[in-house]
Parts: structure tokens; C-alpha cells; sequence
């Protein structure tokens, strides 16, 4: 029976850079706020990274990011499902999350949400935010 992981850690950034022969990772461009021309407007891609432990099994995840309003209910932007293997609970498995960009309907607090069979392991957040003119 599959165990749920426990999540070390989520960045995100522009870049994961991996190192095979250290096993260290690199994460270039790590952020916490996206900046765009516009709204409704459309992200850079970016990597969400993950690191989890003391799995067990074949896992069903999942990716979300929504948009949370101040007085509404969430709005859904992303949802990424996907498999884990835990071969080995005491090994750190990593996850890539490629997001070619996303389509942003306006600015605000962003949460990005990794859960493992429907359970909540972390959540992260990103504001969006409308990119100042120059002068």
C-alpha cells in the first residue's frame, strides 16, 4: 500500500540546473512575486521544484495553482497530475514541474498546492503583479 511522502521543500524558479555527479541542484531565478505587462496576460514558464521523503509505493499526485481572490472562492489556473515512485522511503526524490507559462486572469495572491492522494503535503504562494512602466 503506498505511503504518503513528507515534502522537504517547493521553490520556485525559472531553472532547475542538476548536478548528477554531487546530486546537488541548482535553482536559478528562485521567486516568490511574477511580474507581466498586463492583465489578463501570461507568465514566463517557470519550474516547481519539490523534494519529498518517506514515501512508499506508486503515488498519485497533484499540482495546483489558484488564484485567490479577497472575498471569493479560489480560481483554479493549473492542475498537473502525476505518479511518484518511492522505491526506497529513506532516498529524497525530486520533482520537476515544467509550466510552459501561465494565462493570469488578474494580479493577486497566487497559491501553488502539492497534494498526494487528495492530502495536502504544502502549499507555496507567488503574487502577480503588473510589471511598472519606465520613465
Amino acid at each position: 500500500m503506498p505511503v504518503l511522502p513528507t515534502c522537504l521543500a517547493l521553490i520556485l524558479c525559472d531553472e532547475v540546473v542538476h548536478h548528477p555527479g554531487t546530486g546537488k541542484s541548482d535553482f536559478v531565478g528562485a521567486f516568490w512575486d511574477i511580474q507581466i505587462p498586463s492583465f489578463p496576460g501570461r507568465t514566463g514558464p517557470f519550474t516547481v521544484w519539490v523534494a519529498l521523503v518517506n514515501g512508499a509505493g506508486r503515488v498519485p499526485m497533484r499540482l495546483r495553482i489558484e488564484l485567490l481572490p479577497d472575498r471569493l472562492e479560489e480560481e483554479l489556473v493549473v492542475d498537473i497530475r502525476f505518479t511518484m515512485e518511492f522505491p526506497d522511503p529513506r532516498v529524497v526524490r525530486m520533482y520537476l514541474g515544467r509550466v510552459d507559462g501561465l494565462d493570469l486572469a488578474s494580479p493577486g495572491r497566487y497559491r501553488v498546492t502539492l497534494t498526494a492522494h487528495d492530502l495536502t503535503l504544502v502549499q507555496g504562494y507567488f503574487i502577480a503583479k503588473q510589471t511598472k512602466p519606465l520613465r
